[in-house]
């Protein structure tokens, strides 16, 4: 029997930023990634981890999410991602995206300090109870330093402002734990950020998958869905292993700060977007740009890759 969709779930795309030279937000680029989302039935993360949001000055995100909600709203669900030290900046963040639109916010841990589970629990408590609209814990050890323990997801999950989690740390049984916890719950959505488990978290029953590996290609993520859908192993590996194949010709070797630019460069040779980051990142060397460019071009020509 299929699982019934609950109203958050699917793929969100956690989007890139694309930046003009002078490290203004590109907005033309947003439009094209945007239209190739909505064109691929995905919704999206802005600001997210992928979309270099520490980096960005705050008036900046704000005026690039008021454009991308009066241009696309009602055509894809529009999260936004809150990633801030500062309570206080952090709530009127979220609260500036919820008034412009945002469908959700998306709400990381402040990294700088180490905290307990009962500190993380107080601080997504009080931030909830702050907010004019939902929200999505985003568990992400990669740059908070922080894993937030099950059973605080647990505890906030039954919130009334809290409707889902984004978990992106790498533990398989944590993965299967929270899925199994979770998936009959239609007051809150599981989803996963670890690409390599696209396939098998869907069929495990998570509601959702948040792939960095979207702003290049949705085709495969979008065969993969239907590939659970039909309970189909076979074709839904097949199509995870091309989702990987690609995946790691940015992400092989490199930490964050890496690939992230290398993406870009993806993203570059398919006409997409610019290759410009914001520090501290900083641009490939022209020897690896190269290298990433040929091994795209094969991609391309490979699996017969178009954005029209």
């Amino acid at each position: 029997m299929q699982k019934k969709k609950k109203k958050y779930s699917g793929i969100i795309v956690p989007m890139i930023t694309p930046f003009k030279d002078d490290g203004k937000i590109d907005e033309r680029a947003v439009e094209n990634l945007l239209n190739y989302f909505i064109n691929h039935k995905s919704d999206v993360l802005i600001f997210g981890t992928t979309g270099e949001t520490a980096s960005i000055q705050q008036n900046q995100k704000t005026k690039s999410f008021e454009n991308i909600v009066k241009k696309y709203e009602g055509k894809l669900k529009i999260y936004a991602g809150v990633s801030d030290n500062s309570f206080e900046d952090a709530v009127s963040a979220a609260n500036t995206y919820l008034d412009l639109g945002a469908e959700a916010v998306v709400v990381l841990l402040p990294g700088y300090y180490p905290i307990t589970s009962d500190q993380m629990l107080n601080y997504y408590e009080k931030f909830a109870d702050q907010i004019k609209g939902k929200m999505f814990i985003y568990n992400i050890p990669a740059t908070t330093h922080l894993s937030i323990p099950i059973e605080v997801i647990e505890k906030l999950s039954h919130h009334e402002n809290i409707i889902g989690v984004k978990d992106s740390e790498r533990d398989l049984e944590r993965m299967k734990k929270s899925i199994e916890l979770w998936k009959e719950r239609e007051d809150f959505s599981h989803f996963v950020g670890w690409g390599a488990q696209c396939f098998n978290s869907l069929m495990h029953g998570s509601d959702g998958i948040v792939p960095s590996t979207g702003n290049f290609d949705l085709s495969f993520y979008n065969k993969l869905l239907i590939a659970v859908d039909e309970s189909n192993s076979k074709d839904g590996e097949n199509f995870q292993d091309i989702t990987m194949e690609i995946s790691a010709v940015y992400q092989k070797d490199k930490i964050l700060s890496q690939s992230l630019p290398a993406l870009k460069v993806m993203m570059n040779e398919a006409g997409l977007c610019g290759t410009n980051v914001l520090l501290p990142f900083t641009q490939l060397p022209k020897n690896e740009e190269k290298q990433i460019r040929v091994q795209t071009r094969e991609l391309i020509d490979k699996y017969n890759l178009t954005w029209n």
